[in-house]
């Protein structure tokens, strides 16, 4: 939420979550009235009541969200991984029966001794 609600502060469009209109900060932050929009499974569960839910979506706003991340959630999402726990991402294979995580750095280094290959 917080990664997809702060694009536009990033791409210097607004200096504010709550100012880009087409965003659901304003709706999941101060509980306006919106018809449109049908409130997310994660933000439901973020308190018990509307009051609850809305200082808690605030508070994931409070702090800079780390370089690091951004720059994980970037890569996953270009180069078209799961981000996550590696039990989320073993699941997710499972269910697709193919990979969804970075793999290792470099080809494979195979060593031959006494007609036995070992790959490293």
């Amino acid at each position: 939420m917080r990664y997809i609600e702060l694009n536009p502060i990033r791409a210097e469009m607004v200096e504010a979550p709550s100012e880009y209109r087409w965003a659901s900060y304003a709706f999941n932050a101060t509980a306006s009235d919106n018809k449109i929009i049908t409130p997310h499974p994660l933000y439901l569960a973020l308190g018990v009541n509307e009051k609850e839910r809305c200082y808690a979506y605030r508070e994931l706003f409070r702090h800079k969200m780390d370089n690091a991340l951004l720059h994980e959630i970037r890569d996953s999402v270009n180069q078209d991984f799961v981000l996550g726990r590696d039990d989320f991402i073993d699941k997710i294979e499972s269910m697709l029966n193919r990979k969804v995580r970075k793999g290792l750095a470099g080809r494979l280094c195979v060593k031959e001794k006494e007609d036995i290959y070992y790959v490293c």
